[in-house]
């Protein structure tokens, strides 16, 4: 029956939060996604919904356990190697947020708010 449970896939996302006060273009695992806004006048940041997987590595624009991530800003461009994701300590059925700001990415357990990663540009 678990293998049932496995075959139907991860259910969680990430919540990919833009911090800054510009428009930004996230790239995972090689594929680009959707460009996220800059936070609105009252400060709130703007997210983008992205899908996780049950693969400990993809080629697919979905958070896996091993992640590539590229945030271009305007004129710049920040690396992020090695963004892991464990899905035993962090099921791929929980939801997570990615908060991006200009330097700098942190990404959180949303049912613990640990924190899972963070790290500057490689």
């Amino acid at each position: 029956m678990s293998q049932t449970r496995d075959e139907e896939g991860a259910k969680g996302v990430v919540y990919v939060f833009n911090t800054t006060s510009l428009r930004i273009r996230v790239t995972l695992n090689g594929n680009p996604l959707q460009k996220i806004d800059p936070a609105g006048e009252n400060g709130t940041p703007k997210a983008l919904k992205v899908p996780r997987s049950d693969a400990t590595e993809i080629d697919d624009p979905v958070f896996a356990g091993t992640n590539t991530l590229q945030v271009m800003f305007s004129g710049s461009s920040n690396n992020y190697s090695a963004v892991g994701i464990d899905p035993v300590q962090y099921s791929t059925n929980k939801n997570l947020a990615l908060y991006l700001f200009y330097g700098y990415m942190v990404l959180v357990d949303l049912s613990t708010n640990s924190i899972i990663s963070s790290q500057k540009p490689a």
